[in-house]
């Protein structure tokens, strides 16, 4: 009997799932390891620029914390300022 037959072969099959949420949940009971003989090698295409750039302005203070933050912009509440 080869193992694609045997009963404990069967019982590993990775399911087929309806919904992202149902995946995740079974994959945070069950171990990857169990099911690597069922995984196949795929082929990845990082696609580059996906989005348009966007401006955006920003007023002296915001700008100058801008650049003492190392580029990162601060974030305040709408209601300060």
């Amino acid at each position: 009997m080869s193992k694609e037959q045997t009963p404990a072969a069967s019982s590993r099959r990775i399911p087929d799932f309806a919904t992202r949420d149902e995946e995740a949940a079974w994959w945070d009971s069950h171990s990857i390891s169990d099911y690597l003989d069922e995984l196949q090698p795929v082929k990845v295409t990082f696609a580059r620029n996906l989005s348009d750039p966007v401006a955006v302005r920003l007023n002296p203070w915001d700008r100058a914390e801008a650049r003492r933050s190392k580029g990162s912009v601060p974030r305040r509440s709408s209601g300060c300022g």
